[in-house]
């Protein structure tokens, strides 16, 4: 703006630009140091991975800006647009091999020296691209059948080669997989058991697994595999034939008499697991009962009382001799009849009755109440008689009702306390009787005059100052001991004393007081008054005499009566004790419970205190002068409460003299001692978590732990309880347990066992019983054996050894005989999962063992077929439409022994193992899988099988028609031979129940050798046909004998 300068002035405006020319001074930016791009693996190389964008301040002639990657390691890979900042890829990324790629990407402006950079982190995203595969088709576990529910079986193996998230994997039991006693952890494929298991329900379980990565299954991305789990026979305890036993005995019963008898069962195969014994576990106090270890019988062995225990509840245990031992437990509650073995006794330990002085005879005194510890009708109704005692003559009693009544009047002055004897008889056959005392009291009246009472009345009072109150009852002396008295003082200082009812001396506050003179009047409240002289004295003590005081218990004396009889003679003796240095100053006596306190110190000529420790010391050299005072009752010089540790839980007692702001009145004919209530007491300093008068209360009292030796402690309300290890006991688990076989008490080499309460039993050897085994038996008498089995003693007990074709522990099972063109039919296999055991023994080279089948097509169908070929037994199975698969395993089984064929199929996977078994097929062997010398495995076509409702044949077929039907499944069409049992999935089939079943012998008896006495003839052959034989004679002909 411009203005003139005249006296108006005049002005005007103009605008000016200013053009700012722009250099280039600002770089180009990021808006982050970092960033994070992300890229799936087996992406083709020219991939898009992310674009960066700068900024620039500068104008737009100079903010031209262009992108370039920085070298370095991981720079080859990627590519970067100069001018859009779009990265791209130059490779195909694993991500198995590397997971993240760093580059460093720079932006500048054309043509100068400005730039920044950025670091980008590039990640590679994983892809599934493999599916996780187990690394065999089977896995074979063993687990023993007493394993606990958690235990683990075993650990599945997988491969699954991608890495991160997409090579996680997941195991899923299948289908019901899940209901036959295990799991699987998901994330681990760790089987567990997670129910009990019972070998002889079930020796076998296979289970279907599967192999999965997250999410759902879309086909082809999942993999099976197969668990075969044989439960092997665990030490299973004996089991009772009931969980309650009951009986009766009576208490007079005789040493030996037989109670009940009790029984047990163990299903486990090897004899040192089913060999067991009995013993009595706990609840047989005073040892009155005893069992026969090997028959289970329980006798008496102790007198026994009904009266004392009226029923006993045993813990029966049997234990076998596995290792370690198993037990099995039951309740036995035996009930104690009664017999007449008690007499009658009163229901109150001391009788006593009541009866007014100067009533008339035959006053009733009393009804005597009685009771019986037996039972009707051994107890009422009773009868009564006086049979003795110094005053009988007194009484007289109604025999029936027990009633009392005198026969004299009765004067208390005379006599106060009469006793006489009661018998008392019960209504039992033969009765039992029994005596008791009877004490009758007299009761006083007022029929005696009051006498004069000459009183000395002793008050010590604390520095010197007596807050008034009560100090005596100045009652006149009298033979009675009931009476209405009133008092009065007749002469004395009636500003001090005064009695405001009765005969109750009181004073009012007092400073200084000394000793004053009363003459009071007083009656009976029947008779004249008379006059007595009392005598106050008021003695003084102070906080000195209390710091230098001692206090004496003497135990069961009252303070009247030592007052009474003895403070005189007791005050001498300490006049004796203590001179001619200082003079006893008894200024406290007072009841405490039923025993007396008395607080003393010791003064000096000077008026100096003994220390109390001096005092202590001279009472006790002087003990037994002290003693003869008080006529030798039990004294305790320097009384501390400490000494008893009241204090629990360690806490800290502290003994100090309490003086309590009340008057203690010690009453005598003649001497009346009041003072105040001084006694000995004590605290407790309890430690950090305690709390109580005693320190008996804790908030926690587990903490610290108060439980010894390794014990568990367990909170119980306010207090706790203990759980201690088999090795100790006690309430804190403080006392070392005895070793109730340190002793050895088992004889005749029985093995002693320790029992929970702390006792013993034994097992005794065969041959041998009794608590001890000190009797001898035979565990073989009467023979155990059936089906003509020869019973055999042992060191673990006995065995039987059984004839041809039976077996069990006692024989009492029997093999089958399958005679030619038998069979047995029973509920089709499952599709899928197949699990077959047989055990037989025969001499037929070729045989048919198993056989299912489904619809017949086109001369094909679905099958699986177990057989004997050439003396191997072979699995056969197959399609309507795929190829016969077939395993044999080049054992011989044809050799007349017991073997156990198990084939197990698992879809398309399947395996046959042989074993031998003992001579009768009871146990066998084992066979882990993948053991090349009893095991042969392979992989078929076909992973279901359907068999279309049509039944499991065993031991050949009904007809031949599903044979001819479908050629080239079998070769054979039937067995010859024992079968002792058959499993399907790990359970027992009831082959006494077959659906079907033609020419199948019940037992399968076979003479041994049959061919050794042959009676053939010269030339021939014979020939074992296993129930019989045949001839081969010459001309190759078959006959029953060549002889003929």
């Amino acid at each position: 703006m411009a203005s003139d300068r005249g006296f108006r002035s005049k002005n005007s405006t103009a605008v000016l630009t200013v053009l700012v020319t722009d250099v280039n001074d600002n770089p180009p930016i990021f808006n982050s140091s970092k960033f994070d791009a992300y890229i799936m693996e087996n992406q083709p190389p020219g991939t898009y991975v992310m674009q960066l964008i700068a900024f620039d301040a500068d104008s737009v002639r100079n903010s031209i800006i262009e992108y370039s990657i920085m070298e370095g390691d991981d720079h080859s890979f990627f590519e970067i647009s100069s001018k859009t900042g779009v990265i791209t890829s130059k490779a195909v990324f694993d991500y198995e091999q590397k997971t993240k790629y760093v580059i460093q990407v720079i932006t500048s402006n054309v043509g100068t020296l400005l730039f920044t950079s950025a670091v980008v982190d590039i990640h590679i995203v994983g892809k599934n691209e493999y599916y996780p595969h187990f690394v065999q088709p089977v896995f074979q576990f063993t687990v023993s059948e007493s394993a606990r529910v958690g235990t683990v079986v075993g650990q599945l193996q997988v491969i699954d080669e991608d890495s991160g998230v997409d090579g996680e994997v997941y195991f899923l039991l299948v289908g019901s997989s899940n209901n036959k006693g295990f799991q699987i952890d998901t994330r681990t494929g760790s089987i567990k058991v997670s129910r009990a298991l019972d070998r002889e329900s079930q020796s076998r379980v296979v289970l279907t697994v599967l192999a999965k990565n997250a999410g759902s299954i879309r086909g082809n991305d999942t993999d099976e595999a197969q668990i075969v789990i044989s439960i092997q026979d665990g030490n299973d305890p004996p089991v009772f034939s009931k969980e309650i036993y009951e009986a009766r005995v009576s208490e007079a019963a005789p040493l030996g008499t037989s109670v009940v008898s009790v029984s047990a069962v163990d299903k486990d195969v090897h004899p040192s697991n089913n060999q067991f014994s009995f013993s009595i576990l706990s609840g047989n106090v005073n040892k009155v009962f005893s069992i026969d270890p090997q028959s289970g019988a329980i006798y008496t062995s102790g007198n026994l009382d009904r009266e004392t225990i009226a029923v006993y509840n045993l813990t029966v245990t049997a234990t076998d001799s596995g290792n370690p031992p198993q037990s099995g437990s039951t309740q036995v509650k035996i009930y104690i009849d009664d017999v007449n073995d008690n007499g009658p006794i009163f229901e109150t330990p001391k009788v006593i009755g009541y009866v007014l002085e100067n009533e008339p005879p035959y006053t009733s005194v009393m009804v005597l109440s009685v009771t019986d510890r037996d039972l009707p009708p051994n107890g009422d109704p009773f009868m009564f008689y006086l049979v003795g005692g110094e005053h009988k003559d007194f009484f007289e009693m109604e025999s029936h009702t027990g009633l009392v009544k005198t026969t004299r009047s009765l004067d208390r002055e005379s006599i106060s306390e009469l006793e006489f004897i009661v018998e008392i008889q019960d209504s039992g056959k033969p009765p039992m009787s029994s005596q008791s005392p009877v004490t009758v009291m007299v009761l006083d009246k007022n029929d005696s005059p009051s006498t004069s009472r000459p009183l000395i009345i002793l008050v010590w009072v604390h520095n010197k100052n007596f807050p008034g109150g009560k100090i005596a009852d100045v009652h006149p002396q009298d033979l009675d001991i009931v009476g209405q008295y009133q008092c009065q003082i007749l002469e004395g200082n009636s500003a001090i004393f005064r009695i405001p009812r009765k005969c109750d001396l009181h004073t009012t506050k007092i400073q200084n007081p000394g000793s004053y003179t009363l003459t009071v009047s007083g009656n009976d409240g029947k008779h004249h008054n008379v006059s007595s002289t009392i005598r106050v004295k008021f003695l003084n003590f102070d906080n000195d005499t209390l710091q230098n005081s001692v206090s004496l218990r003497i135990w069961n004396l009252s303070a009247d009566a030592f007052l009474a009889t003895h403070f005189e003679s007791f005050r001498r003796a300490l006049d004796e004790v203590f001179k001619p240095t200082s003079q006893p100053v008894i200024y406290s006596i007072v009841n405490i419970e039923e025993h007396l306190e008395i607080t003393l110190a010791s003064k000096s000529p000077e008026n100096f205190y003994v220390p109390s420790q001096d005092i202590l010391t001279l009472l006790s050299d002087k003990l037994p002068v002290i003693r003869e005072s008080i006529q030798d009752k039990e004294i305790v010089i320097g009384f501390n409460p400490c000494e008893i540790s009241p204090c629990q839980n360690k806490g800290s007692c502290s003994s100090f003299l309490e003086m309590k702001d009340i008057l203690s009145i010690v009453d005598s004919s003649t001497l009346i001692f009041t003072s105040p209530y001084v006694a000995r007491q004590f605290s407790c300093q309890c430690p950090r978590g305690f709390s109580g008068s005693v320190c008996q209360y804790q908030q926690d009292p587990c903490l610290p732990n108060p439980c010894l030796s390794g014990g568990t402690c367990h909170q119980d309300g306010i207090t706790f309880r203990c759980t201690c290890t088999p090795q100790y006991q006690g309430e804190k688990c403080d006392t070392p347990r005895k070793e109730s076989c340190s002793s050895a008490p088992c004889r005749n080499g029985g093995t002693c066992q320790e029992a929970p309460n702390g006792g013993f039993f034994c097992l005794c050897r065969p041959g041998f019983k009794g608590l001890v085994c000190e009797q001898t038996a035979d565990a073989c008498r009467p023979n155990r054996c059936l089906n003509g089995g020869t019973c055999v003693s042992e060191n673990l007990g006995y065995h039987c050894v059984c004839t041809s074709s039976y077996f069990g522990r006692h024989c009492e099972k029997s093999s089958y005989g399958f005679l030619p063109y038998s069979y047995m039919a029973f509920n089709p296999l499952q599709p899928t999962t197949n699990d077959i055991s047989v055990v037989f023994s025969t001499n037929n080279p070729n045989a048919l063992l198993v056989y299912n089948f489904g619809a017949q097509s086109g001369g094909r169908s679905d099958f699986l077929a177990l057989e004997i070929i050439n003396s191997t037994p072979t699995l056969s199975f197959g399609g309507s439409r795929t190829a016969i698969t077939r395993i044999s395993a080049n054992i011989v089984v044809s050799d007349g022994k017991w073997h156990k064929v198990t084939i197990i199929r698992n879809g398309k996977v399947a395996s046959v193992s042989v074993v031998n078994c003992n001579d009768n097929g009871d146990t066998c062997e084992e066979c882990l899988l993948g053991n090349s010398t009893c095991s042969k495995s392979a992989t078929g076509h076909t992973g279901t099988l359907n068999f279309n409702g049509n039944l499991l044949f065993v031991g050949g077929v009904a007809t031949v028609d599903p044979l001819l039907e479908r050629p080239g499944q079998v070769s054979s069409n039937d067995f010859v031979g024992c079968l002792r049992g058959l499993s399907v999935n790990g359970r027992q089939i009831d082959m006494s129940s077959p659906l079907k079943s033609a020419f199948v012998s019940s037992t399968c008896s076979r003479k041994e050798g049959p061919c050794s006495a042959s009676t053939c003839g010269d030339g021939a052959t014979c020939i074992d046909n296993w129930f019989s034989t045949s001839c081969l004679c010459d001309f190759k002909m078959l006959a029953a004998s060549c002889t003929e």
